[in-house]
Formats: C-alpha cells, structure tokens, sequence
C-alpha cells in the first residue's frame, strides 16, 4: 500500500464545500434578520442556565440519574435544531425538535409525578410506563399544550407535508435556488428558533420543580424568571 497521500476526489469536495456553505448560511441569515439575532440570544442564555444548573445537581442518585439522562437528550436535541435552523433548513430543524418535545413531556412527567425509580428502570428497554402519549395524559392542559407544539411540528417537519415542501427552495438576490443543505433565507431561519424558545423553557421549568420538591432553591431562578417574563411578553417570538 502507498504511503503517498491520496488526493481528495469530487465527491469528497462536494461533501466539504456543502458543509462550508451551511455555515456561510448560518452566518448570513443570522447577519440578515434582528428577529434572529434576539431569538439566538434568548436561547443562549437559555443553554447557559441549563449548563450550570445540570453541571451541580444536588440530588440522590436515582433522581439525579433520571434528571441527567432526560435533560441532557431533550437539550441536545433543542441545540443541534438551533445549528441546522440557522443553516435555513427549517424543516430538519423542526423534525429534531420534535424528538426534544417528546422527552421534554416524559422529563416533566417524571419530576412531576416523582417517577425517577421508574424512568431509570426504563432506559435500558422500551418505555412502557412512561410514552410521551401516557406523558401528555399526566401532564392534564400542560400536556395539551405540548401536544399543539408537537404537532405544529409535525405538520412543518413531517415528511412530504405539503407545509414542508415549501421549504424546498426558496430565493435570494431575484433568483431562485434548491435547499441542498443550507438556505440563504432569514425567514426559514427565524421559524425554526421560533419553537426552540417554547422547549426551551419547558425544559429548565422542569429542572426548576426538581429543586422546588426537595425544599432547594434552584440555583438560577432569576436568570429563569427573566426568560419566562421575556417570553410571555414578546409580540414577535
């Protein structure tokens, strides 16, 4: 076998540059929209107070257990939505953040029934205690209200919706391009974080009870309450 290098081929280029376009992208449509911007900036703060709070749990093991495995699924779903909808491709971003909604009902559901012994027991194998379906039951009208959000997505995210394939291309500078990985589209971008900021909150209010139950005060409840009055208030969110 040769020892010389091997040079890249097409296609491996092709590959490289779309992944450098998606950047490029992320960039001009953060650049090209204030509603962006404010949006990206509510959801950094938001990922700064999960960080913290999740870095110095106080609890005994099995709740911390269940807490850590549930955060840290729905976060990394809301976070890597927040990277592709900034690359414009809003309904890949959505299709993510359903998956987030879907633990962020079971997280919530857990805390708020005090089920921890039962979500751990129920991470090596199916979950048939704790669906999202028999989540939202719990959860009374809070369920209801992430069932809208869940099948908002739906309807943008799906597959092959009507709704989705308006993201399909989209046009920039008088000319029309294909979505291939990344959008040159503001638009697209700001719909996409547009749901992340309802997640988002539901998932540190969750963390937020977890304290509330064992007489702690959680650790960023300021920081948590200015979010929530932000949010509330905001015309354009």
């Amino acid at each position: 076998m040769s020892d010389e290098p091997q040079s890249a081929s097409a296609a491996d280029l092709v590959l490289d540059e779309l992944f450098l376009g998606q950047d490029s992208a992320a960039a001009h449509n953060l650049a090209n929209s204030e509603v962006v911007q404010r949006r990206l900036g509510f959801l950094r703060e938001a990922v700064s107070i999960a960080w913290q709070t999740l870095s110095t749990l106080p609890f005994a093991d099995e709740k911390q257990h269940a807490i850590r495995v549930l955060s840290a699924d729905g976060w990394s779903s809301l976070i890597t939505s927040i990277r592709v909808g900034l690359w414009g491709n809003a309904p890949e971003s959505l299709a993510l953040l359903r998956c987030g909604v879907e633990t962020a009902a079971i997280l919530s559901a857990v805390v708020e029934n005090q089920r921890y012994k039962t979500a751990v027991s129920e991470f090596a194998k199916r979950q048939r205690q704790l669906s999202f379906a028999d989540s939202v039951k719990l959860l009374g009208d809070r369920g209801k209200r992430i069932a809208r959000l869940y099948g908002d997505l739906s309807e943008l995210g799906g597959h092959a919706t009507g709704n989705r394939m308006r993201f399909a291309a989209y046009r920039h500078e008088g000319e029309q391009f294909d979505r291939f990985g990344c959008t040159l589209d503001p638009e697209a971008a700001a719909i996409s974080l547009r749901y992340t900021l309802d997640l988002s909150v539901q998932l540190l209010g969750s963390l937020e009870v977890a304290y509330i139950q064992d007489a702690k005060a959680f650790p960023q409840a300021r920081e948590l309450e200015g979010l929530r009055s932000r949010f509330a208030s905001a015309s354009d969110w």
